[in-house]
């Protein structure tokens, strides 16, 4: 109707023009009207086109377009992990994580407030003190790879504890990378979180490499029956950068768990372990003493040097036996470091060049008196300590024995002083009141094989201490 509506007014515009030129013949006129009428068909036609286009962007303000749209884009970038959905909590840990677990946030960490007491007739100061503060941060990245931070803040030093990235793309085949443990000696693996007793044994304390920079292969086979770990590091330790040298230090470990798939109340928690770390060293040991877990100095090195290129070796043998609420472990370890130096003092005092070795062993036994099951992690009580419902925690009941030797050829020409044997005893009350908090008593006595000199005392032949531990977990 709207085109007839044009093209008469088209026509009608058209006649007076006509009739006022030069007379046409009535072809030529036709001709004429004709162009006059395609142009507005074509002006009608672009009229069309835009009234299409206006109502198409309408169409796009709709709501329920719009939604899916959004939807649509959405869904695209979660499949190329460009977007996920998320999700915070506690299990354990703060977390903060995606729906999917590819991304991670943990935020925990322990503390660890103790005490000592002495006889009053030892000199040692009756004291309280914060043994360990260590917040950390772990998570994962992307599904396979896995990181841990962790600081130690109860020092002027606050220095990293652990600072790792492991790649975990399958159980059996792990890689990490950056400041962490050594595989070597199952007390020192088992971290001071998850402890029996207040104080370390000697392989913990005076053998194991513990923390390093280095990068290692770790995995799991066969349902973890088989646990593995080979890894090389600088040698120096924690926190020290760069090397001394340009050797590296070579560490193994291989955890046997040979009745785990087992249906056997007996057999189903034992585990055997084996452990080694060796390499060559460029460091000074001279002036390096020992002590109990008093902080009494028992064996102290004169000034002796590890000459350049010598080589330090570590061994280890382990087991560790849960039996429902009871637990049995034991380790052995040595080091020996080739060519602990006495320098030349005069014609009558040579140089002197000398092995230095390091034997000891322990066995210690746990037993959860209200019948928890026992693990090598921090104990879960069945019922938490809460006086108004009743609930008493979990209760344990601790003991060990350990025992330590230096080669005796060291005190005898003059690279140490003090005592080569000692052997102590430590009995012990866990108290877990609930997963996160547990309060730890220990009586140690230490018996040394020849008498050793404590300040403002004399000579002693024995050590008595209580500890007391308020731990928490977070």
């Amino acid at each position: 109707m709207a085109g007839c509506v044009i093209t008469t007014l088209v026509i009608s515009s058209a006649l007076p023009v006509l009739a006022q030129e030069t007379p046409l013949t009535v072809e030529d006129r036709l001709r004429e009207l004709e162009r006059l009428v395609r142009d507005q068909q074509r002006t009608i036609a672009d009229q069309g086109a835009t009234i299409q286009q206006l109502r198409e962007r309408q169409g796009e303000t709709d709501p329920a377009r719009i939604d899916a749209a959004v939807d649509k884009y959405l869904e695209e970038k979660k499949k190329k992990g460009e977007l996920t959905d998320w999700k915070a909590g506690y299990d354990g840990k703060f977390f903060m994580g995606s729906t999917d677990d590819n991304f991670r946030l943990q935020i925990g960490g322990y503390g660890q407030a103790d005490s000592r007491w002495f006889p009053t007739s030892y000199p040692p100061t009756d004291t309280f003190f914060l043994r360990d503060m260590r917040p950390s941060i772990d998570g994962k990245l992307w599904k396979y790879y896995e990181f841990k931070i962790q600081f130690e803040l109860n020092t002027s030093t606050n220095n990293i504890r652990d600072a790792w990235l492991n790649f975990h793309y399958i159980d059996e085949l792990q890689f990490k990378v950056g400041q962490h443990k050594h595989p070597f000696c199952r007390d020192d693996l088992r971290g001071a979180d998850a402890t029996d007793f207040i104080d370390a044994p000697y392989i913990t304390r005076f053998i194991s490499p513990s923390r390093d920079s280095g990068a290692s292969f770790h995995g799991k086979l066969f349902d973890g029956i088989v646990e593995y770990g080979v890894g090389f590091y600088n040698g120096d330790g924690i926190n020290v950068a760069p090397d001394t040298n340009d050797a590296k230090d070579v560490a193994a470990r291989i955890n046997l768990s040979p009745f785990k798939t087992f249906d056997n109340f007996w057999l189903k928690g034992l585990e055997i372990g084996a452990s080694y770390s060796g390499g060559e060293q460029d460091k000074t040991i001279g002036g390096r003493t020992f002590t109990t877990s008093a902080g009494t100095v028992f064996y102290t090195l004169t000034p002796a040097t590890l000459r350049e290129n010598s080589k330090l070796f570590r061994y280890n043998a382990d087991f560790g036996w849960r039996i429902g609420p009871a637990s049995l472990q034991g380790e052995w370890g040595r080091m020996e470091i080739e060519d602990a130096t006495r320098p030349r003092v005069s014609a009558a005092v040579p140089r002197l060049v000398q092995d230095f070795e390091i034997d000891t062993f322990y066995i210690q036994a746990t037993y959860l008196l209200t019948g928890d099951d026992k693990t090598w992690k921090h104990v879960k009580p069945k019922q938490n300590f809460d006086p108004k419902e009743g609930g008493w925690g979990a209760w344990e009941l601790a003991g060990r024995y350990q025992y330590l030797d230096f080669n005796a050829n060291m005190t005898e020409n003059g690279l140490a002083t003090g005592t080569e044997k000692l052997w102590s005893l430590t009995g012990g009350v866990n108290w877990y009141l609930n997963p996160h908090v547990e309060i730890m008593l220990d009586y140690e006595y230490t018996r040394y094989d020849d008498q050793v000199v404590r300040v403002g005392r004399g000579l002693e032949e024995e050590e008595h201490m209580a500890s007391l531990r308020f731990k928490f977990l977070f």
